[in-house]
């Protein structure tokens, strides 16, 4: 039994290998089997965990110069930590700290460091536990600059393939870029700006993503004490391949607008080759500088129109244009009476057909002072009304309409009522024929709309034409 305790207190971490042979063989050479299993089951139970050596389990870096640039800073402190995690995680804590075997560590992290590493020399490395956590490892190091660093930088920005006015909000999206380029060059050796590529390009495309994802972005350095950044940006697919204009207006003859299509359409084109989501996220901006751009026009400019743009779509866009005049009012109707039948009114056939132009002076919002010709073709007749329209509601568009017939020298007085966007509820009486007629107009397009009339004589259909 001498020899069993002799053993415990041989070694305070493990049981050396000719103690383990001796406590065996008395295993087995023990008359009592039984009682000799058991009590070397609890001595090996006590003795078996054996107690591991404290390991490194963690490396930090840290850099000491004045001449780091932040973004690069961290990418150095990844490489010295890398190369002393080779070196050494999971070794022993006193292999660590010992004098000799520290300072073969910092020679060889110092010299490996020192060849991997362009634009600096490693003037020093320390290794060292980490206060309170004695199994991280601080590797401290310290670095020089070659020669000269760089200092300013003069940066320039080219959009690639496209028109100025998508250049400009490029522009704008980019306003700031310079900072990933200060933040990874400036204090930076000029011997260094090849190898930081890796650097600023996760930046750069951190930013891009951020500011500009519809765009990709190339940069070229002249490396020097005031480098020369020349950055060139690229639109990613989808992009707009093809457009369609409309151009449309519910004061304006529709027909006058075609006067600028062709101009207008060039202006247009320079969505062509955008990315898609670049004009979406654009939407607005891009929408008033082509509603600015149409009301520019002189001719259009003398009525005091103003225009309203919208851009729907992907590859294929739409931009539907609406010009409606503040002050003036000019609208060219074509009517056709449809299943209305002779009555004692003096209704006929030849009247089945008009053509209606509408001129109209608002002085405000709510007044207009109008004159209203309608020509018969059928029977050569004309007929012309001079009026006054007030406005009970604009923002529901009521609106109360009181006209002098000088053909047949009566009063007409009438309402309208738009209670949807398509669809009009209006009634007029005529004093020379002493008829009211209400009409349901319901408007299928800028092009066309029908209505349902009635008067007191009979109801019918009429299709109404815009110009």
């Amino acid at each position: 039994m001498k020899a069993v305790f002799a053993c415990k207190s041989a070694d305070k971490y493990e049981v050396p290998e000719r103690e383990r042979t001796r406590l065996l063989s008395l295993f087995f050479l023990w008359p009592k089997r039984g009682i000799a299993g058991l009590c070397l089951l609890m001595l090996f139970a006590f003795l078996s965990p054996v107690q591991a050596a404290e390991r490194v389990d963690m490396v930090k870096a840290s850099l000491s110069s004045q001449s780091i640039p932040s973004a690069v800073r961290k990418r150095m402190e990844t490489t010295v930590e890398a190369i002393a995690g080779q070196l050494l995680l999971g070794q022993p804590l006193d292999s660590v700290t010992a004098a000799d075997k520290r300072k073969a560590n910092e020679e060889i992290i110092r010299s490996v460091f020192d060849k991997v590493l362009i634009g600096y020399s490693v003037t020093g490395v320390s290794c060292g536990l980490e206060p309170g956590n004695e199994k991280t490892v601080q590797v401290a190091v310290s670095l020089s600059p070659w020669d000269a660093t760089i200092d300013s930088l003069e940066i320039s920005t080219e959009a690639e393939g496209l028109t100025p006015i998508i250049a400009s909000l490029v522009q704008q999206d980019l306003a700031g870029i310079e900072t990933v380029f200060r933040d990874s060059l400036i204090g930076l050796p000029v011997a260094a700006a090849n190898w930081t590529n890796g650097v600023v390009k996760k930046q750069l495309n951190e930013y891009m993503n951020e500011r500009l994802p519809e765009f990709r972005a190339d940069y070229d350095i002249e490396a020097d004490r005031v480098s020369k950044v020349r950055i060139t940006v690229y639109p990613r697919v989808p992009i707009v391949r093809s457009f369609d204009l409309c151009m449309r207006s519910d004061t304006l003859p529709n027909f006058l607008l075609l006067a600028f299509r062709e101009k207008y359409e060039a202006k247009v084109n320079f969505l062509t080759g955008v990315p898609v989501a670049f004009v979406r996220r654009h939407e607005r901006e891009l929408a008033d500088m082509l509603a600015l751009s149409l009301d520019g026009e002189p001719d259009l400019k003398a009525l005091r129109a103003k225009t309203k743009v919208t851009i729907t779509g992907g590859e294929r866009l739409t931009v539907m244009s609406r010009t409606d005049s503040e002050r003036y009012h000019l609208r060219l109707e074509g009517w056709g009476e449809i299943g209305r039948r002779k009555k004692a009114s003096g209704y006929s056939s030849d009247k089945s057909i008009r053509f209606r132009l509408r001129a109209g002076y608002l002085p405000s919002g709510r007044n207009e002072f109008f004159g209203q010709l309608d020509i018969y073709p059928l029977d050569s007749a004309v007929r012309f009304d001079a009026g006054y329209r007030y406005a009970f509601d604009k923002r529901r568009n009521v609106w109360g309409e009181l006209r002098y017939d000088f053909h047949g020298r009566h009063l007409t007085w009438g309402l309208s009522y738009d209670f949807q966007p398509k669809w009009r509820l209006s009634y007029e009486y005529r004093r020379g024929d002493h008829l009211g007629e209400a009409a349901l107009r319901y408007k299928f397009h800028d092009f066309l709309a029908v209505e349902y009339v009635v008067d007191k004589n009979d109801n019918w259909v009429r299709l109404i034409g815009f110009f």
